[in-house]
């Protein structure tokens, strides 16, 4: 195991008091699983390449905010009451609120995310090998979903069993571990449900029950129980999944992973870099 205190300075970029707790969020679910021997040192590398770029690009909006709030010069007092006027009349409050709440950032330059995606000529072989088979707008609707290092998008109207319906964020609070969500598409075969609802179990499996799957399939495609039905069909459309795919969200709440199709190989040696014994 790595020696965690004595690299605790290289893992604490500048800016801890503005981003303390994005910090925290996004270093504690790494440590967990590091001093567990679950987890990989490049895990552990990656925080200080995810947050350090997000502290600085934090420090330099908020510098120039406070710059500007700050100024007491008559002749620019007016100016700057003028560009806060200009703000609220466009809206932008709301943005300047989540690029300070740390909101909008993303990941998608850590070495910890990664995808695996059919080219286009994969795709026409996939229509002439597998039924269904995806069409190249299934692959390319790949791009409408959340990309790796961002952040997983909630949706409404899943079920598992239950009357009631539920939100897709509401469905893992109190589980930290990552999250599987295994998307069917909209109109997969039996046995294509039946495949991917094994992928998930022996992925659950081998991670050692670090791994929490979910296949989430639409109202009228049948399936095995334990997983999720989206009713409206939200949460396909939120994660581009007109054809199969999966998602790994980390604990943070970040997609680490998406692969279309939806196969065991490529989620695998994408888990051997964060994870120990897989």
């Amino acid at each position: 195991m790595p020696d965690v205190r004595r690299r605790r300075r290289s893992l604490t970029p500048r800016g801890w008091a503005e981003s303390g707790s994005q910090d925290a969020i996004n270093l504690a679910w790494k440590l967990a699983l590091v001093i567990k021997g679950q987890g990989t040192e490049a895990l552990l590398d990656s925080h200080n390449t995810e947050r350090h770029a997000n502290a600085k690009r934090l420090l330099g909006f908020v510098g120039t905010a406070t710059k500007a709030v700050n100024l007491r010069l008559p002749v620019a007092i007016r100016p700057r009451q003028l560009a806060m006027m200009a703000v609220g009349q466009l809206g932008l409050t709301a943005l300047a609120a989540q690029r300070i709440g740390e909101i909008d950032i993303h990941y998608r330059h850590s070495p910890v995310v990664g995808e695996h995606h059919q080219g286009t000529g994969e795709c026409l072989k996939e229509r002439i090998q597998r039924d269904p088979h995806p069409c190249l707008y299934d692959c390319w609707d790949l791009g409408k979903g959340p990309h790796p290092g961002e952040r997983a998008p909630d949706a409404h109207g899943l079920t598992d069993g239950s009357p009631e319906p539920r939100r897709l964020h509401q469905d893992r609070i109190g589980d930290h571990r990552h999250q599987l969500l295994v998307f069917t598409g909209r109109q997969p075969t039996t046995e294509r449900v039946s495949h991917l609802t094994e992928v998930a179990a022996q992925t659950e499996g081998e991670s050692g029950g670090l791994i929490r799957p979910r296949v989430v399939r639409p109202a009228d495609v049948p399936g095995p129980d334990g997983g999720l039905v989206d009713r409206d069909g939200e949460a396909h459309h939120v994660y581009g999944a007109r054809y199969e795919r999966l998602y790994l969200v980390r604990p943070d709440g970040y997609v680490g992973f998406r692969g279309q199709p939806a196969e065991k190989g490529p989620l695998r040696e994408y888990l051997a870099r964060i994870l120990t014994g897989m």
